[in-house]
């Protein structure tokens, strides 16, 4: 299989990604978008327009192109060869730029796809990226090995409430040991936040619904019980979808944070970017 690389000249995430394939002898050819390889690559980005994301800095680079898809993304073309290309949404197009990357999933990259997460991750912090990793609390002994090998900066906690409601909001439930576990970890990062997005989901009885203040609060007083600490940065967010939104009316999110900051006393409410 060919594969072909379209790079631009001083580009970092691009030279890590040659860096990889020549270290697992990958073959490759390269398409320089500044030099040499102007016009194949107009004529690539002609015929595959609809599967390459542009935005508001141009088109991201590096791209991979095994003759069938793109691949984009510093992260997303590493995770592509590893593990046969299964780490799926694990690791996805970094939101960051201007040295940093995101994308990196921990909360799906448990059991099978562990070792090839860690060995994506450590790549690219070992390859000069500063990485933010995300996790909602599952998989703490993961957490704990990517802490172990100094490969997180910055880590963002998506909290989504109660133990008992999580497999209501996220599909999947916890452990609350293994949330309990991660939590206290997180605080160890270099850097880190909590989030509790405030997003719909199906009571019993199946009427769509969001977490109240009352479990906001109780989601709060789990992460004071977790890490005997009062003082994380702690922070709400409307996560809600415009349709949502209509359904339900609007939300008090100031009855949210007072209720939050009786256990988590720095608690904000996180604004729209």
């Amino acid at each position: 299989m060919g594969y072909s690389i379209f790079s631009t000249a001083g580009c970092m995430r691009c030279s890590i990604v040659k860096s990889y394939m020549q270290e697992h002898r990958i073959e490759y050819r390269e398409f320089d978008f500044k030099t040499d390889g102007k016009e194949e690559f107009n004529a690539f980005y002609r015929k595959n327009r609809s599967s390459i994301y542009r935005g508001d800095e141009g088109v991201e680079f590096p791209l991979l192109y095994d003759g069938a898809q793109v691949v984009q993304g510093v992260g997303v073309i590493i995770a592509f060869f590893e593990n046969n290309g299964l780490l799926g949404g694990a690791v996805s197009r970094s939101e960051l730029s201007h040295g940093w990357v995101s994308g990196l999933d921990l909360s799906l990259a448990g059991g099978p796809l562990s070792d090839s997460f860690v060995d994506v991750v450590t790549f690219l912090k070992v390859s000069g990226l500063n990485v933010q990793i995300g996790t909602d609390g599952h998989h703490s002994s993961l957490l704990q090995r990517l802490v172990d090998k100094s490969c997180i900066d910055r880590l963002v906690f998506n909290i989504w409430g109660p133990v008992v409601l999580y497999e209501a909001i996220c599909g999947i439930p916890i452990d609350e040991p293994d949330l309990a576990q991660s939590l206290s970890i997180a605080q160890t990062c270099p850097e880190y936040q909590i989030h509790l997005p405030l997003k719909t989901f199906k009571r019993d009885g199946g009427a769509s619904d969001i977490i109240t203040p009352e479990e906001a609060g109780l989601t709060a007083a789990f992460i004071e019980q977790a890490t005997g600490k009062k003082t994380h940065p702690f922070y709400l967010k409307n996560s809600m979808s415009a349709e949502d939104q209509e359904m339900l009316g609007s939300i008090n999110l100031f009855k949210y944070r007072t209720a939050c900051r009786r256990y988590m006393v720095k608690t904000e409410i996180l604004k729209d970017e």
